[in-house]
């Protein structure tokens, strides 16, 4: 692993808000954790949380809740917030300070975590989620939709990070890792 670009701990974090995030009134109503911990120079091993929740629930308490998925050693990936036109103008005028954004709550908490913030277009991503098999609801679609597909994403995030940053045979060897993973899951038996 040594000329690697694929961090040896790696969360990909999808925060799913019932509208924007810097939007007013907007608030978390699910979030997909996938975390990948690399295991000699072609393994890996795959876990993935997701959580939803009630509209009253605390921001807080969920971020609390995702700070607590993420390994310690971790690197976190995430999609830079969209930022409104104009955003910071009032905030400038009345000479306060923007509220802080989800990541920034995060990284408050765990000083040492290394952040690293990707920007992928829609169409590309929607593209890597159906190399995986996922077929992704489009961003202003139903918080619901989105809820429900949050996990697809983070994964498509970190497929999509593995194709940009890292070698042809890195990429080769964990998306053969991350395929036999799928495999196991969709062979276990459903519980009753």
């Amino acid at each position: 692993m040594t000329d690697s670009f694929h961090p040896a701990v790696f969360s990909a974090l999808t925060i799913v808000r019932t509208t924007p995030e810097f939007t007013p009134n907007s608030v978390i109503r699910s979030f997909s954790l996938f975390t990948v911990t690399r295991e000699g120079a072609d393994g890996a091993r795959f876990s993935l949380m997701h959580e939803s929740f009630d509209v009253k629930a605390l921001r807080a308490d969920i971020i609390a809740q995702i700070i607590d998925g993420i390994p310690c050693d971790g690197t976190l990936l995430f999609e830079t917030p969209q930022l409104p036109i104009n955003y910071f103008d009032d905030f400038l005028c009345k000479g306060i300070e923007p509220p802080p954004a989800d990541v920034q709550l995060i990284q408050r908490e765990r000083k040492k975590l290394e952040m690293m913030p990707i920007q992928v277009e829609e169409d590309r991503l929607m593209v890597t989620a159906r190399s995986m098999g996922f077929q992704l609801p489009h961003p202003a679609g139903l918080t619901f939709d989105l809820a429900q597909k949050a996990p697809m994403r983070s994964q498509a995030l970190w497929l999509a990070y593995l194709r940009q940053f890292c070698s042809e045979r890195e990429h080769v060897d964990l998306f053969a890792a991350w395929n036999a993973w799928q495999a196991i899951k969709e062979a276990r038996p459903i519980r009753f």
